[in-house]
């Protein structure tokens, strides 16, 4: 599989302008993606209904909340994991979603951190890579570009403000943080 991706800087006010376009050009849902002991029922008509969109409780990039993001008229697959301890575990991905893309938004963390997110797709289902690039194209409009990284505005001024830009975890040495010049 062929893997798109982009990062990005964002807070819930950077993000509301992209959702607001996208969610008006395309007819989307979103589903939380993980491993779950219950298998998901349902997928959530916007991503405005996520109330700590813009923020996370993860200090680890790797382990903020995603989603995943599929046109309406797509049904959710959910896929049946057997766990070793026995059991079954239900898993919310791209493997059985090929037309989908995953949006992990980052954000907020504590008083002095913003959190890396960012947009992608692991599938070569050409639908995939059509929504992948309207998505990541239409939420980061009005974002700076750093090298590999995009930021959003009200992001950009908390940097300037003395919060720290994580690139990967809150105990990394701030070496690794971006710093956007």
């Amino acid at each position: 599989m062929a893997a798109e991706q982009i990062h990005l800087f964002a807070t819930r006010i950077d993000l509301e302008p992209g959702i607001q376009a996208i969610e008006r050009k395309a007819r989307l849902k979103y589903a939380l993606c993980g491993l779950f002991d219950i298998a998901p029922r349902g997928a959530l008509s916007s991503l405005f209904d996520i109330e700590t969109l813009g923020t996370t409780t993860a200090p680890n990039q790797s382990l903020s909340q995603s989603y995943l993001v599929l046109p309406t008229d797509c049904d959710l697959e959910v896929r049946e994991v057997p766990q070793q301890a026995g059991g079954t575990a239900y898993a919310v991905d791209q493997r059985r979603n090929p037309r989908s893309v995953v949006f992990r938004p980052g954000g907020i963390f504590g008083s002095g951190f913003i959190i890396a997110g960012n947009i992608g797709t692991a599938s070569t289902d050409p639908d995939s890579i059509k929504l992948y690039r309207e998505f990541s194209t239409t939420i980061r409009r009005g974002f700076k570009r750093f090298g590999a990284y995009y930021v959003g505005p009200q992001a950009f001024r908390l940097y300037k403000e003395g919060v720290r830009l994580i690139t990967m975890h809150t105990d990394e040495s701030p070496e690794y943080d971006l710093k956007p010049v």
